[in-house]
Parts: structure tokens; sequence; C-alpha cells
């Protein structure tokens, strides 16, 4: 388990109309169907502001990108949560475009990396990120929290493409994060399990006895696919 990224949140605004003037939107590169490095890169490499190919938009605007994503689908609903989202846009977007293994025509493809965030009141980033991905239409967006909408104010796998785990009750996503990759371990499979846990859920007991969990399976050589961070 490698805590890659420790960040706070910033205060969010009421309206996100004034901000949203001051991010420059751009889009995701083009994928292929399947989003797959060989290499994952190293951390020092994916913090660069500057994506290497030229031409293409720089790594803080594709996070603004998805930032303001979010805070047009909550200021839409009228309803959520803004702050977290904002915080975490530079988060989704280098874990969507680096690491994350994953494929938009194959939400169900079983070799990819699973992606748990725990702290579900944050999922409009979540939802913005899957949408610059290709699971779905950035107009479903606008749909947030409506009644028969597929982005709902938590993430429900059975409803979302791209959700691999409910979210909503607090301090379960780091129990579930061990669970997944413990079933991969014994499937003989090679995915990544990444879990985003808020700071306040980190006081539940529940975290911590699957800390406790983790650290001994990885002790035993069971379990090495796991990275969280707290936001």
């Amino acid at each position: 388990m490698v805590p890659i990224q420790n960040c706070s949140v910033t205060g969010a605004p009421k309206s996100s109309a004034g901000l949203r003037g001051q991010f420059k939107t751009a889009k995701m590169p083009a994928l292929p169907n399947i989003h797959h490095k060989a290499a994952r890169p190293h951390k020092k490499a994916i913090m660069s502001q500057q994506i290497s190919s030229a031409g293409q938009p720089a790594r803080r605007d594709l996070a603004n990108a998805v930032r303001a994503l979010s805070m047009d689908a909550v200021q839409a609903a009228n309803s959520g949560h803004p702050g977290a989202p904002m915080g975490m846009a530079d988060i989704a977007e280098v874990l969507w475009n680096d690491y994350l293994r994953h494929n938009p025509a194959n939400p169900a493809w079983r070799d990819r990396d699973r992606f748990i965030l725990s702290k579900g009141h944050a999922c409009p980033v979540w939802y913005a990120a899957l949408a610059e991905r290709g699971f779905y239409g950035k107009e479903h967006l606008m749909t947030l929290r409506k009644l028969d909408s597929i982005l709902q104010g938590h993430a429900d796998m059975l409803k979302t493409p791209g959700v691999d785990m409910t979210v909503g009750s607090l301090g379960q996503g780091f129990s579930a994060g061990i669970g997944m990759a413990l079933s991969g371990k014994l499937r003989q499979k090679d995915y990544h399990v990444w879990v985003v846990i808020g700071d306040g859920e980190s006081q539940e007991g529940s975290v911590w006895e699957a800390a406790m969990a983790g650290a001994k399976r990885a002790g035993e050589g069971d379990l090495t696919g796991v990275m969280y961070t707290v936001n």
C-alpha cells in the first residue's frame, strides 16, 4: 500500500459561473478503446505541467476541464458537494490519463484497473473524468442527482458505466479495495486497485482494520497492488 498523494481541499464558490471563466477547458487526447500503457510512468514524469507530445494541452488545462465540468454538474443540480471535486481534479486527470487501465467500450473488462472513491459525495469529479474518457456523453453531467439519471448523488455501480463500487457509506471503500486486490491475486490477475478516502472517514475503525489486514497480507507477499490517497 503506497500513499501516492496528500492534498487539502480548497473552498468552493456558491456558483460555478465566476470561476469557470478563469479555467481553460481542454479535451482529453484521443484514445483507442483500450487505454493500457505497457510501462506505468514514474511519479516525477506525471507531475510535469506539460504533455510531452507537441500540440497537446497542458496538464493543468486538462485538470481544469475536469474541475469545470464537476462544478457545472453541481450547479445544474443545485445540490451536491463542489469543494471535494475541485480539490481532486488533478488527481483524477493523472489517474485516468497515465495510470488506470480501462476500456470505455467495455467497462466490465476483466483486466481493467479498479478505482474506488470511498468518499462518495465527491463523485462529480469521478463522473467528469469518466465522461472525458468516453464512458458516456458529457450531456449526462447536467442530469446529476435527477430522477432516473445514471449519475446519482453517490455513485451506483448498477447505474453508472465505469463505477466499480457503489459508495456512500463512509469508511467502507478501503476494505473493499483490499478485497478486490486479494481477489485479483487469487485469480492471478495483475490489475491495480486505487482507492481515494476522505480525511474524515479515516477515523472509522474499518479503515484501520483494512490497513492492518492489507499490511499483513503485503508482508506475506499476497498483496502488492493497492494504492490509496487521503484527500
